[in-house]
């Protein structure tokens, strides 16, 4: 009985279960046991249920050391409830059945109420991490909601700047005149697909369906199928063999893939951005490799680059939002894995990251 008292996730199970204890080898004619948080009482809980509850006096139960106080009747005590040297409340045994054997009871009581102590703390812990998790779900949800109001409310202004934009460009004359609207039309096409990634990263990390066993290999090969205009154009070579098969949400996996190799690509100023992806089993991990010729970065702004909107191409004057490594280390993140890379400015960059081997799902 006593043994099981740890597993309990509420301090009222936990009472309830000392109750049953304390009646079963004492018999008192009543119980009190009273709740302490930040020494101050919060509740009071009694044996029978109907008995007068009364509060005991704090200050002065605070001043003795011993894990229990007797009373003036010698048939009663009062029990010290501590863990880690936190006061955690007081549990008063009143008339007990045989005073003669109260010496012996007493040393009974002392290691009942050091497993208390140990119970209760673990279900207020307990009762801690369920609220801090209920209050995260409910922040996440409203941040999701926020991200796809704010995105429409802003998008609704943008979409009639770009279309009065494009019927200008119509009815302006000059060439100076002409490239200032288009200066201004790529600035709100840019910010248009800024608020698109927005509301693209506030949805990443609360997607848990659809985790199955997915072949790396054939998702290499359709983000090979998304980027073959942009492949072919830089002549780019992408070579990858031997990938392990994990357990994954697919279109994450795509878009984990299609971020390094895209990049890869982008900031690559050789004739022929070549890439290379492979595999090894590292201890219980799997460790991805993704090699690229580019124009490498600075060390000093390897973990910047993994920050919303954070783009160092070290002078280069790319497109883009600077969003997707962002993304690519919350989806690593999500596998339970790590990402990070090696790279030298002119020489290319490695990307390295670490899931842990799953066994299959049944």
């Amino acid at each position: 009985m006593i043994k099981n008292l740890v597993q309990f996730t509420s301090e009222e199970m936990v009472i309830n279960k000392i109750f049953e204890i304390i009646i079963s080898l004492f018999s008192p004619k009543t119980i009190i046991y009273t709740s302490i948080t930040n020494n101050k009482i919060t509740t009071i809980k009694t044996f029978p249920q109907n008995i007068k509850k009364t509060e005991i006096d704090l200050e002065k139960l605070n001043f003795f050391n011993e894990n229990y106080y007797l009373l003036e009747t010698k048939r009663s005590f009062i029990l010290k409830i501590t863990h880690s040297n936190e006061l955690l409340g007081f549990i008063e045994i009143n008339e007990i059945e045989y005073p003669q054997y109260l010496t012996r009871y007493l040393n009974i009581a002392i290691v009942i109420s050091r497993i208390c102590g140990l119970s209760i703390a673990n279900a207020r812990t307990y009762q801690k991490l369920n609220k801090t998790l209920d209050e995260l779900k409910i922040s996440n949800k409203d941040l999701k909601q926020f991200a796809h109001i704010v995105s429409h409310d802003l998008k609704q202004p943008l979409t009639r700047i770009i279309l009065s934009l494009e019927m200008l460009k119509f009815n302006i004359k000059g060439d100076s005149n002409l490239k200032l609207v288009k200066k201004v039309e790529d600035g709100a096409f840019n910010l248009n697909s800024m608020i698109d990634k927005i509301l693209e990263l506030s949805t990443y990390g609360h997607r848990n369906e659809n985790i199955k066993k997915i072949d790396c290999n054939e998702v290499i090969k359709q983000v090979l199928e998304n980027l073959s205009f942009k492949i072919e154009k830089r002549n780019a070579i992408i070579t990858y063999k031997g990938l392990p098969e994990i357990y994954a949400n697919e279109i994450e996996l795509i878009q984990l893939f299609q971020n390094f190799i895209d990049n890869g690509i982008k900031y690559n100023e050789k004739k022929s951005p070549e890439i290379h992806i492979s595999a090894e089993k590292v201890g219980v991990d799997w460790l991805f490799s993704i090699k690229d010729n580019g124009i490498g970065i600075d060390s000093m702004n390897f973990n910047m680059i993994f920050e919303p909107f954070k783009r160092v191409g070290n002078g280069s004057k790319k497109s883009g939002s600077g969003i997707g490594l962002s993304i690519c280390k919350r989806i690593i993140e999500r596998l339970e894995g790590r990402l990070w890379l090696d790279s030298e400015l002119e020489k290319g960059s490695i990307f390295y990251f670490r899931i842990p081997i799953k066994e299959d799902i049944l």
